[in-house]
C-alpha cells in the first residue's frame, strides 16, 4: 500500500476537496492497517468481527472503496478506536490511537 506522502507526489491536478478526500480516505486506511497489525490480527478476522469478508477489508486498507460512516465506526472499534471530530488547527497535531 503507498502512504500519503507517494501518493501525494502523483497529484497534480486535482481539485483541493478531493486531495482531502484522497488525504482522509489514506489516513483512515493506515491506521487501520496499523492497529489491524499491532493486535496481530488477519484481514480475515477482522472481517469477521465486523461481518465482511477478508476482500472488503482489504479494500478498505487500500483504499479501493471508502467505507460508509457505520462500517467506519464498525471496524474502528472492533480494534478499539473510536472516530473523532476536530477542528482543523487541532488536526495537525493530533493523531488518536
Amino acid at each position: 500500500m503507498k502512504s500519503w506522502e507517494e501518493m501525494a507526489q502523483h497529484i497534480t491536478s486535482i481539485p483541493q476537496e478531493r486531495k482531502l478526500e484522497i488525504e482522509v480516505a489514506a489516513y483512515f486506511a493506515e491506521s487501520i492497517v496499523a492497529r489491524r497489525k499491532q493486535l496481530k490480527l488477519t484481514q480475515a478476522e477482522l472481517g469477521a468481527k465486523v461481518n465482511m469478508s477478508q476482500s472488503q477489508i482489504a479494500q478498505v486498507e487500500n483504499s479501493t472503496t471508502v467505507p460508509r460512516l457505520d462500517t467506519l465506526i464498525a471496524i474502528a472499534n472492533a480494534l478499539g478506536l473510536q472516530v473523532t471530530l476536530v477542528e482543523k488547527e487541532q488536526a495537525a497535531t493530533t493523531v488518536t490511537f
